[in-house]
């Protein structure tokens, strides 16, 4: 069954800026329009869900539990990317026959990586994931620029996520905006708005 969803996340100046939908959708059937699909994984981390929303819930939540241990052990949480590429480890080495849907972006204030299940693991300055990701780059790409300052980027990846739901059937609900702020190392929800299409 078609997964969908539509999510984006870019490096600025100021730090790194994320944009979710919120739609959990299975074909045709739409389970949920306010599925939470940014998760988590430390003060410092956040991670988005791209694919079955089951599969990335579990996962991000393991990884969210590996990084307070590590954290506990070190005093400080691993980066955006380390734990971008413990997650890919975990999961190329799960057995194939499990059908796993992931994919994520994982971020913090100066890192963006890209993590799914076949062991993907790259790192990058934009991503854009899911059904929507072709009309968001379109967008993202008319508009990006690095010195954004934080309220442009936030404008922009709102755009990005609007632009998509509106094409892409699979993506909509409630577009939530974060934002990892390099002056403070940590990540916030800039911006909730539920009147996507």
């Amino acid at each position: 069954m078609y997964h969908g969803t539509t999510t984006v996340a870019f490096r600025f100046d100021g730090g790194t800026m994320c944009c979710v939908d919120s739609r959990a959708s299975l074909g045709n059937f739409v389970g949920s329009y306010s599925t939470e699909k940014a998760i988590p994984v430390s003060r410092t981390t956040l991670g988005t869900m791209a694919g079955s929303a089951g599969d990335c819930t579990y996962w991000l939540r393991l990884l969210s539990a590996t990084s307070k241990l590590a954290e506990l052990e070190t005093g400080f949480p691993p980066s955006a990317r380390r734990n971008a590429e413990y997650l890919a480890g975990l999961l190329s080495r799960q057995d194939k026959n499990l059908d796993l849907s992931v994919g994520t972006m994982m971020f913090d204030d100066a890192t963006l990586t890209y993590a799914d299940n076949s062991g993907a693991c790259l790192a990058g300055h934009l991503f854009a994931v899911g059904s929507g990701s072709p009309y968001a780059y379109s967008v993202l790409d008319a508009g990006y620029r690095a010195d954004l300052n934080v309220d442009e980027a936030a404008d922009l990846a709102e755009k990005a996520v609007r632009t998509a739901a509106a094409r892409d059937a699979y993506s909509g609900g409630i577009v939530n905006v974060y934002f990892a702020d390099k002056a403070t190392g940590k990540w916030r929800r800039l911006r909730r708005l539920d009147d996507l299409p």
